[in-house]
């Protein structure tokens, strides 16, 4: 497993990556990450991670990256290396590029923000603290994942936020 997190020290690709890690430890104990590396948010350079990993690791069955961009380019050197069938690759955002690679079979899924609804929920928590009310410290907005299987269905209901 390569874990392509973001631009070094950035809290959001670090908080991606350790997550995605720690999730994977739970659910997948016997899968070993062989690498953890920042692909600073560049397609680019997570293509050309994904290229060094596989030529040192030809077993590798899985990539996640800490965003579609560096997925897209991670998931283009596994078929550029003839292992599009041998190797899972998920991202984060559900870009529409990534939603079209997903439909092409390509990208395994991606991890969808919904940016329609994070800003509806803080204007619903912006109006509650207006009236005197208090929201929690910490609020989670709900992700979906997106796979080729999910997205043909289109039972989903959050998939009217995906563009």
């Amino acid at each position: 497993m390569l874990v392509i997190e973001g631009l070094s020290g950035n809290i959001t690709g670090k908080k991606r990556a350790d997550g995605f890690a720690n999730k994977l430890k739970e659910l997948a104990p016997g899968l070993e990450v062989v690498a953890s590396l920042p692909g600073d948010w560049d397609r680019g350079k997570a293509a050309n991670i994904t290229n060094d990993i596989l030529t040192k690791h030809p077993d590798l069955v899985a990539v996640f990256a800490a965003n579609d961009g560096m997925a897209l380019g991670a998931v283009e050197t596994v078929f550029a290396a003839s292992k599009g069938d041998q190797v899972t690759v998920i991202g984060v955002d559900g870009n529409s590029d990534a939603v079209k690679s997903i439909k092409e079979g390509r990208l395994t899924a991606s991890v969808a923000q919904l940016p329609y609804l994070v800003g509806k929920q803080a204007l619903e928590n912006v109006k509650k603290v207006a009236e005197g009310g208090k929201v929690d410290e910490v609020l989670y907005v709900p992700t979906l994942v997106l796979t080729k299987d999910v997205i043909e269905a289109g039972q989903e209901p959050m998939l009217e936020f995906v563009k």
